[in-house]
């Protein structure tokens, strides 16, 4: 069961980024609406769909954290949300039992 794993040290690591920046009180929100989204996130680690990716781009936020460039930091969280719909719709495509209809989140 490494995907739970990796996804309680995603969690773990969005935690800290939040935290960072004084927003634990937007970071509790997040988590009390994303029941849907975490098991869209579990699907995802389970079948190691694009994992490569999202671990690199977590590395290009830590970097842009720690060099001080937030337009860096900025343009990997963009592109980081931008995957989800993308990889949603993959996932779709590939577990479509696990949806409901084609607009489930």
């Amino acid at each position: 069961k490494h995907y739970l794993r990796l996804f309680n040290l995603d969690e773990e690591f969005h935690c800290i980024i939040f935290e960072s920046c004084n927003k634990e009180r937007l970071w509790s929100l997040i988590s009390q609406i994303s029941i849907d989204f975490n098991r869209t996130r579990v699907l995802k680690l389970l079948s190691n769909f694009n994992l490569e990716n999202v671990i690199l781009q977590h590395h290009k936020l830590v970097k842009a954290i720690i060099d001080k460039k937030p337009m860096d930091g900025e343009e990997v969280i963009e592109n980081h949300l931008n995957k989800v719909d993308i990889d949603l719709n993959k996932l779709k495509l590939s577990y479509p039992l696990f949806f409901k209809n084609s607009d489930a989140i």
